[in-house]
């Protein structure tokens, strides 16, 4: 079917030109010095004959267009398309929500004690959320003070350094008796609580879910 209809547009593509081309050929056998009228006839009604069958085809080619709009319109479809099907199928389908999964979040945390403690308050919050371990990197602030009076548990990291902080975290986190999903985050804010449902959505997925705040299709308008 394919080929057919590339052979039509060819077939009308060369039309085209040789009814573009008998013109100018009429012309010139007319100025030859001897009698061309029969010719030149002849190339006058065949390139009247090409136009008048472009143009019909032409014509009828919007015609069968019309119709298949016109049909597409008033007609209903025998059968659903597999997309539709599929939206159809998820909407109508209902599940008994399965329990969240068990959350320890991991805060780690350096003289930031305002920020911190808001986090400690927003992730312990969230669903699913059983245990919300800060680890204090040596803070000189009320970052341990202010996170436990939020209901962190302050784990104070004496060697001091961002890769030491977040391996004791990890490590303390294992220990959280049930604990299905370990969150990693800081306390600075660089991640709001309210954006865990997002990370947890991949939890069944994959073994590591890394958020990123520099994509523009990651990062929120405000």
């Amino acid at each position: 079917m394919k080929s057919v209809r590339v052979n039509l547009v060819l077939a009308a593509v060369l039309l085209a030109i040789l009814g573009a081309v008998l013109h100018p050929l009429a012309l010139l056998l007319g100025l030859i010095p001897f009698d061309t009228r029969p010719i030149v006839g002849f190339l006058e009604a065949l390139r009247n004959a090409i136009a008048n069958l472009l143009g019909w085809g032409l014509f009828s080619l919007v015609v069968i267009m019309l119709a298949f709009v016109i049909r597409g319109r008033f007609s209903k479809p025998k059968r659903d398309s597999a997309m539709a099907k599929w939206f159809r199928d998820v909407d109508s389908h209902t599940e008994v929500p399965e329990p969240p999964d068990r959350v320890v979040v991991v805060i780690t945390a350096y003289n930031d004690a305002v920020a911190t403690a808001r986090a400690v308050r927003d992730f312990k919050r969230q669903p699913g959320v059983v245990e919300v371990l800060v680890i204090d990197n040596n803070s000189i602030d009320q970052t341990a003070e202010l996170a436990a009076a939020e209901g962190g548990t302050v784990i104070l990291e004496t060697q001091q350094g961002y890769g030491y902080a977040c391996m004791r975290g990890l490590s303390e986190a294992t220990k959280v008796p049930g604990a299905d999903v370990v969150v990693l985050t800081e306390g600075d804010g660089t991640f709001v609580a309210e954006v865990l449902p997002k990370f947890l959505a991949y939890a069944s997925h994959a073994d590591l879910v890394v958020g990123n705040r520099v994509v523009r299709g990651l990062v929120d308008g405000d």
